[in-house]
């Protein structure tokens, strides 16, 4: 019985264990040509964008990244799939979640994004069910009137 109890705890407190990790990143960003037009363009799925405007000429970006999983595999698999793209075409930088369901002609489309041939980030038609919970939490910190461009549901 006592062996029973033991192995109930342990099981408990791995499960706890795994329910949910916070990781922390920061990265900095430069604009290759800085000019009025300019442009920060990010595309979130689940989770917060804040901004903040400062007096300097790089875009500081701190996010967090939270998961929650009810096994290690699934976790695993959560590392794997929950990634930001990065992209600075010159004079626009472009940060963007894509689901593993997303399809390439999409990708692309949001790589093009300063042609001006996209209205925004469509996450419709993704039949992506994860069977784990996560978001994205940003904190952003650009210079003084640049312009943006924030998508978050």
């Amino acid at each position: 019985m006592k062996n029973i109890l033991i192995l109930i705890c342990l099981i408990v407190f791995n499960t706890l264990l795994l329910a949910q990790k916070i990781e922390q990143f920061q990265e900095e960003f430069s604009f290759e040509k800085a000019d009025a037009n300019n442009v920060l363009v990010i595309g979130n799925m689940f989770g917060t964008i804040k901004v903040e405007a400062y007096d300097g000429e790089k875009v500081m970006m701190e996010y967090q990244r939270s998961i929650t999983a009810k096994s290690d595999q699934l976790y695993q698999k959560a590392l794997k799939e929950i990634k930001l793209n990065i992209t600075n075409t010159g004079d626009s930088i472009i940060i963007y979640f894509v689901p593993p369901c997303y399809a390439q002609n999409a990708v692309d489309r949001i790589r093009n994004f300063s042609t001006g041939s996209i209205n925004g980030f469509c996450w419709n038609n993704c039949n992506w069910n994860p069977r784990y919970k996560f978001s994205l939490n940003f904190t952003i910190k650009v210079p003084r009137n640049l312009n943006l461009f924030l998508s978050t549901i």
